[in-house]
């Protein structure tokens, strides 16, 4: 096992165009505050450029578009444009269209003067991008006659992104590609608003100081257009909020100083600038999530951790962690900071399930609407929410770390998890795990973003048992909680507990081989089984249905692993024992069980568990992860085992991870690279180093997609999983495992649904549509 972790300590906080970002450090408490200036690091400066110059602006013409409802709240819902008639006189819009939305305009098409019409996109057929897009309304000879090129940050009211709102135009005289010229609100589809309305002034570039030291001034510098007064305001710490006039110069640009402040101190700023008739525009813009920018002074006191900063009046602290009923993206309002930049109006609660009883807490974040965080060196893109998870019941604060490694190793898409310091109200609250959280971002970083997807155990036990299908949609959504738009009566996945019950067998086999993605599947239990996952029966995962018709699965929340178990007892998760006792002891869930008991199907379980056993356990490699990863918390786990303590027998960290190595990592190892594992999961002798393996290519025809079929004649059963076909640089995915006499199968991405289509063989995954399978050799190439 080869573990990888970022130990510099430094997240970057990106809030898009261009960045200067500060060291990251921090303080144990506002004692801190103390230090001499030269322990400090020197302040630098966040920069934006909000909107590029434009040389020439679309000149509206008769119709204008008014409103934009790119992305709905509830994703069922749908999108509109709306265009209105500004002209006086009545307009023919035969053969006009939205180039941006797929839709032109019928015959017979008119609007009267003042006039609104909705174009809604389910009839359009047209899907507005969530990320910006341009749109632009044709008339019938192709000329432009108005333009949006709308973004859903910055210079643009982040609100209309997903959050309920919509962009509403403000005048229909100006152009529509000046952000200025629209807002934010409720959605009024259909219904003709005043667009004789002033624009709001434009800011074009913004900066300001980040984690300056102690005493230094804040300096904020901003260029807007259209203003006659800009005002700065700010706010210490949650205390009064403070006025300061600036002058624009004759380009429109400003600077403004606020008061230096003490170490580790929370300051949050504003600029209001107003145009010749009053009409006020605000810098973060009317429409952004934040209401506020700002930055933490600089503190001392180094950590090896990425440092977030959290900031809470205590009163509204001690009521967020006693609310334990919240759910979703629901929350507390908080600020939370990072490099020195602090984002306002982020929500924070409590989450888990039989964890939101523990004395110390999981929290969820969701940051404002327009802003993301970046955490280079430790997730891939930025994200907009994500969770701290409190590893109590886990001594060693290490297993959900060690878990998501193993599963990332194994080729299995999971949740990036690493450990982080956070500091509340500038002391130190915790050690605590950062957990990525499995949201649309992170479906489409997995590309299953066209998927169904529902949370298993979202707020009771799901058990696919045949009982389930007889409740009514509210009460299944409490076991299965969808993630993304799903018809009302959850069909599909009844349809999969149905079939799960109604077949045994050779008939069970092959509907699961039509209708699972078996290496996925495979993948994920090899592993689960290895470090014995605990959670799986019943909830953590979320199922998903993929666009082609097959279902799979992923694991989040992996603290009972690495030998702890949930039991019966009081102790519960906070018994003390670390132990074997459980590999693979799901088979009473009917989605798991014929991967132990199917004469079939277990073998080929049994030989993707002894391909990964020394991926994931072998002692030597998890000795080595362990001590570099106790070396690296081990500062910050004596200060959280001093602030929260545990339960149980009071072992250190380092006690606790000896004696995880010593009952569990060493004792799995060898009962699984021995000849008998639990559950009729014998693990097979090597496979030998010739693959008896047959690949054939066909092009699609009427009856089955293009494919590339992989036989296999042998004795034993195979993995394959990582190879690459040679000829066409295809790799073959992780978790293929082929029986003796079997087939897997690859198809081409372009293949509606690959239920039924390939009797007795399984899908093992997807080739571009520019692939041309026939160019593939017979030559596999080991990983």
């Amino acid at each position: 096992m080869s573990t990888v972790l970022q130990t510099s300590g430094r997240w970057i906080a990106t809030a898009a165009v261009v960045m200067v970002v500060a060291a990251c450090s921090g303080s144990d408490s506002a004692a801190d505050s103390a230090a001499a200036p030269d322990s400090l690091p020197a302040s630098t400066v966040y920069s934006v450029v909000v909107t590029e110059p434009t040389e020439a602006l679309t000149k509206p013409g008769d119709v204008v578009i008014t409103e934009i409802h790119y992305h709905p709240a509830d994703e069922a819902e749908a999108e509109f444009v709306e265009v209105a008639n500004v002209i006086g006189r009545p307009v023919d819009l035969d053969g006009w269209c939205i180039a941006g939305f797929d839709h032109c305009f019928p015959a017979g098409t008119t609007l009267s003067d003042g006039e609104v019409t909705v174009v809604d996109g389910t009839v359009a057929g047209g899907r507005l991008g969530n990320g910006g897009e341009r749109l632009e309304l044709v008339d019938e000879s192709g000329a432009v006659v108005d333009a949006v090129g709308y973004d859903d940050r910055l210079a643009w009211p982040a609100l209309a992104d997903g959050e309920g709102w919509s962009l509403q135009r403000l005048n229909a005289s100006e152009s529509g590609e000046l952000p200025g010229n629209w807002i934010a609100a409720e959605p009024t589809p259909g219904v003709a608003g005043d667009v004789d309305r002033t624009t709001l002034p434009t800011w074009t570039a913004f900066e300001h100081t980040v984690s300056p030291v102690v005493d230094d001034v804040i300096v904020v510098k901003a260029t807007v257009d259209g203003a006659r007064t800009v005002r700065l305001e700010y706010t210490v710490g949650f205390g009064e909020i403070l006025v300061v006039d600036t002058e624009l110069d004759s380009e429109g640009s400003l600077r403004v100083e606020i008061p230096g402040q003490e170490s580790g101190q929370l300051v949050r700023f504003r600029l209001v600038a107003a145009t010749e008739d009053g009409t006020e525009g605000t810098w973060p813009r009317q429409g952004d999530g934040a209401e506020w920018t700002g930055t933490v002074v600089a503190s001392n006191g180094e950590s090896d951790l990425p440092r977030l900063q959290w900031f809470m009046p205590p009163d509204v602290y001690a009521t967020a962690a006693a609310d334990l009923t919240l759910t979703g993206d629901d929350g507390y309002p908080a600020v939370v900071a990072l490099d020195g930049i602090a984002y306002s109006n982020s929500k924070v609660r409590v989450k888990g399930g039989s964890s939101r009883g523990w004395p110390k807490p999981k929290f969820k974040f969701v940051l404002p609407a327009g802003h993301e965080l970046d955490l280079p060196g430790h997730i891939d893109e930025p994200v907009d929410e994500f969770a701290i998870h409190a590893a109590w019941n886990d001594k060693t604060f290490a297993r959900e770390y060690l878990s998501a490694q193993a599963f990332q190793e194994a080729g299995q898409r999971t949740s990036d998890v690493f450990p982080v310091r956070i500091d509340l109200n500038r002391e130190f609250f915790g050690l605590y795990l950062y957990v990525e959280q499995p949201d649309g971002s992170w479906r489409d970083r997995h590309e299953f973003n066209n998927d169904l997807v529902y949370d298993v155990g979202a707020a009771g036990p799901g058990f696919f048992s045949p009982d389930e299908l007889e409740l009514p949609t509210e009460e299944f959504r409490k076991r299965y909680a969808p993630e993304t738009p799903i018809p009302d009566d959850d069909l599909e996945l009844r349809r999969l507990i149905a079939e799960l019950e109604a077949r045994a067998g050779d008939d069970q086999r092959d509907w699961l081989f039509a209708n699972v993605d078996v290496p996925q599947v495979l993948n994920f239990l090899a592993v689960s089984s290895i470090i014995q996952h605990q959670d799986f029966w019943s909830k953590n995962i979320r199922v998903m249905l993929d666009e082609h018709g097959r279902w799979s699965v992923t694991p989040h929340d992996l603290e009972l692993t690495y030998g702890r178990r949930w039991y019966d007892e009081p102790c519960q998760s906070q018994c003390d024992v670390v132990d074997v006792s459980g590999s693979f002891d799901k088979s009473g869930n009917p989605l798991w069980g014929p991967f132990s008991t199917d004469p079939v199907l277990a073998p080929m379980l049994a030989r993707r568990i002894e391909t990964l056993i020394d991926v994931v356990l072998e002692p030597a490699s998890v000795r080595a992860d362990i001590d570099a990863y106790a070396e690296l918390i081990d500062e910050e786990a004596a200060r959280d085992r001093k602030r929260w303590g545990t339960f149980g027998e009071q072992l250190s960290m380092n006690e606790a991870l000896d004696l995880m190595y010593e009952a569990f990592v060493m004792p799995q190892h060898e009962r699984l690279t021995g000849p008998d594992a639990p559950g009729g999961l014998a693990v097979l002798p090597p496979q030998p180093g010739e693959i008896d393996l047959i690949i054939e290519s066909a092009a699609g025809d009427d009856e089955l997609p293009a494919h590339i079929r992989l036989s296999h004649d042998a004795s034993t059963t195979i993995d394959v999983s990582g190879a690459s076909l040679g000829g066409c640089d295809l790799e073959i995915p992780m978790g293929t495992v082929i029986p003796p006499g079997g087939e897997a199968v690859l198809v081409t991405d372009n293949a509606n649904s690959t239920r039924d289509l390939f009797e007795g063989a399984f899908v093992a995954g997807f080739f571009d549509d520019d692939t041309a399978p026939q160019t593939c050799t017979t030559t596999l190439l080991t990983p």
